[in-house]
C-alpha cells in the first residue's frame, strides 16, 4: 500500500491507495493525481460465462469490480476528461482493493470494435487480460439466440451470420488476442474455458486469483452458480453449423495448445 495526498487540494490528509491502483493511473489525465482505474479487465468473450467468473471474482475481498459489469470505456475512439472521470468514478470505492477489474466483452469484437487493446494499452502498459473461450460454434449460435430474446434480431441463422459478421468475428479466437498480443505480452493474458469454469469452478477461479496476486485460498461463496445463460435447445453446435458449410479452425482448446 502506499500513501498519497488527496488529488483535489482541499487538504483532507492522506488518502491511502492501493498498488494495483497506482498502476492504473491514466498518463496525461488531468484531474487530479490520485486516479483509480483498473489494473485487471475480463474482456470476453460474450456468451462464455464471464458473467459467472465476474461473479466470482467480485466476491473476494481483496478484488474489487464495480456494479456496472461492463463499462465498455476502451470501444470509445475518443475519450475525453468527462469520460476518465466517469469511468473513474466507477472504482471511486475501491481504494483499499489490491486488484481492481471490470469486465466488458465488447473488448473483443474486432473490427467491430477497432483500436481498444492500443487504448488499454496507453492507459495501462501493465493490464492484466482474462479472456474465457467457449466451443466456436456454441457460442455464436448463443450470441444470435441472445440477440433474438434481446429483440434486436429478427433474420433466420443463416441469414443473419452472413448479414452481421460480427456473430462469427466474436469467435475467431486467435484473430481477437493477436490483436492483444501487439501491445501486451504473453504473461500478462490468462486464457481460460468454459467448460473448465462449468466443471471445475473452484479450480478455475483459483488461478484467476493466483493470475491477480490475491489469496488464492478464498474460495467465493457464490462459486458454481451460473449467471445469464441462454436457453437454447439441446445439440451438438458443430452440427447446426454444418448445415451451411461452415468450419471453425479456432477450436478453443487448440488455441490453448498453441498460445
Amino acid at each position: 500500500m502506499v500513501f498519497c495526498l488527496d488529488s483535489f487540494g482541499h487538504d483532507p490528509g492522506l488518502v491511502r491507495v492501493s498498488e494495483g491502483a497506482k498502476k492504473g493511473r491514466l498518463g496525461n489525465n488531468k484531474i487530479g493525481w490520485n486516479i483509480m482505474l483498473p489494473n485487471f479487465l475480463v474482456i470476453g468473450a460474450m456468451k462464455s460465462g464471464t458473467t459467472s467468473l465476474y461473479h466470482y471474482i467480485k466476491a473476494h475481498p481483496e478484488i474489487f469490480m464495480p456494479s456496472l459489469k461492463e463499462p465498455n470505456f476502451f470501444i470509445k475512439r475518443d475519450i475525453g476528461t468527462r469520460d476518465t472521470e466517469w469511468y473513474e468514478s466507477l472504482f471511486s470505492d475501491g481504494r483499499y482493493a489490491k486488484a481492481l477489474g471490470e469486465a466488458s466483452v465488447n473488448y473483443t469484437k474486432y473490427p467491430h470494435y477497432s483500436g481498444v487493446p492500443q487504448r488499454i494499452a496507453a492507459t495501462n502498459k501493465d493490464m492484466k487480460l482474462i479472456y474465457v473461450l467457449r466451443n466456436p460454434f456454441d457460442r455464436t449460435y448463443s450470441h444470435y439466440l441472445h440477440n433474438i430474446y434481446a429483440g434486436i434480431e429478427n433474420e433466420p441463422f443463416r441469414d443473419a451470420i452472413v448479414r452481421r459478421p460480427l456473430y462469427i468475428q466474436a469467435s475467431l479466437y486467435y484473430m481477437q488476442i493477436q490483436e492483444y498480443l501487439k501491445h501486451f505480452s504473453r504473461e500478462q493474458v490468462l486464457i481460460l474455458i468454459l467448460d473448465d469454469l462449468k466443471h471445475n469452478p473452484t479450480g478455475t477461479v483459483k488461478r484467476v486469483f493466483e493470475f491477480l496476486e490475491v489469496d488464492e485460498q478464498f474460495v467465493p461463496p457464490n462459486v458454481g452458480e451460473v449467471r445469464h445463460q441462454t436457453k437454447q435447445k439441446r445439440g451438438n453446435g458443430a452440427n447446426i453449423f454444418s448445415r451451411y458449410g461452415i468450419l471453425f479452425v479456432d477450436n478453443p482448446v487448440t488455441l490453448l495448445h498453441d498460445f
